[in-house]
């Protein structure tokens, strides 16, 4: 008798997913380690105008803040429930790979607002991106191993979203300045074209991002 442990299933090497996967997330979750990292600096100056001297409107934009991110989160685990039929419509390659597009869309246009209420779109977008990127990579992650060796690979995945946010953070402080000086607006808009590169390599190798039902 065969134990089901030892029988492994008919898939592709791992590294046919795992590498453009792992390119993916290092573009995708720069794009959100670049809002984590520069909301403050750009909501306060540049949509509430808000000198730092002028604590009463410095405070006002930290309210605004915390409002954006509650609102994309809050979206985002709404959202959350309609994925399985959207999976089960397109596979999980079309549906990451369009949310990404949606979340770079959203990211870019929040280096043109200078309103608060403009603010909501781009962070619908992000939302519709959040949704998808904190669960669907670890899915297809899970799915390129036999499934005793899911917590392996998924150990392993990990350093997907390490690497990008120490390559967003190290790069900023050595290279910001020089690229962008002082325009944050510009760093958001490059954090959206970063997410872009992600979604268009997700819908290139989407057939290879597809999770394949257990047989």
């Amino acid at each position: 008798m065969t134990d089901d442990a030892d029988t492994e299933p008919n898939l592709p090497p791992p590294g046919r997913i795992l590498i453009p996967l792992f390119a993916i997330q290092f573009f995708a979750w720069s794009g959100m380690f670049v809002l984590w990292i520069n909301a403050y600096p750009l909501i306060t100056r540049f949509v509430m105008h808000a000198a730092p001297a002028n604590e009463a409107a410095m405070r006002q934009g930290l309210v605004v803040i915390s409002l954006c991110f509650s609102f994309y989160a809050t979206a985002a685990a709404c959202m959350a429930f309609a994925l399985p039929w959207l999976i089960a419509r397109w596979g999980e390659g079309w549906v990451l790979g369009v949310a990404l597009l949606f979340g770079a869309a959203g990211l870019a246009s929040l280096g043109f607002v200078d309103r608060p209420l403009w603010l909501a779109p781009g962070f619908a977008g992000i939302a519709v991106a959040w949704s998808a990127l904190s669960n669907l990579p670890y899915a297809i992650a899970g799915s390129a191993v036999h499934w005793t060796r899911i917590s392996h690979i998924l150990r392993i995945f990990s350093f997907s979203t390490i690497l990008p946010q120490v390559a967003v953070s190290l790069g900023l402080a050595l290279f910001g300045a020089a690229l962008f000086g002082s325009a944050t607006q510009e760093i958001m808009i490059a954090g959206g074209a970063s997410m872009a590169i992600g979604a268009a390599l997700c819908i290139v190798f989407r057939r290879r991002m597809n999770v394949k039902p257990p047989e």
